[in-house]
């Protein structure tokens, strides 16, 4: 039997890490998006073409204060997995990807282009 997975086509948008948080030589970007199970997003990520290597990591995410930005990872009892990431021509990236929940979380996508 056969799923077909919904495919996200709208592009979420990345901000280049900056500071103590930058990687050298290559270029880190976050993004944080609200999922549950196997899902299927476009991101906009600087600078990268199908020639580009990506990598890409998921992790919870909460705010360190109540009602404040979404600025904390950890590690909660979600199960998140990364399946295919394709760097595509025009700045852009598809991942697939699975939260292991039955309700949306939110998610912290890090990305480590070069």
């Amino acid at each position: 039997m056969s799923t077909t997975i919904p495919d996200e086509t709208t592009a979420v948008e990345t901000e280049q890490l900056a500071g103590p948080d930058a990687v050298a030589p290559a270029a880190g970007f976050i993004a944080t998006i609200r999922k549950h199970g196997v899902f299927t997003q476009l991101f906009n990520v600087a600078g990268v073409n199908k020639g580009s290597a990506v990598c890409v990591s998921l992790s919870e995410i909460t705010a360190s204060t109540p009602g404040g930005a979404l600025d904390t990872p950890f590690l909660g009892d979600a199960a998140m997995k990364v399946y295919n990431v394709v760097p595509l021509d025009g700045g852009q990236v598809r991942l697939r990807g699975e939260v292991a929940w039955g309700v949306d979380l939110n998610v912290r996508v890090m990305f480590i282009v070069s």
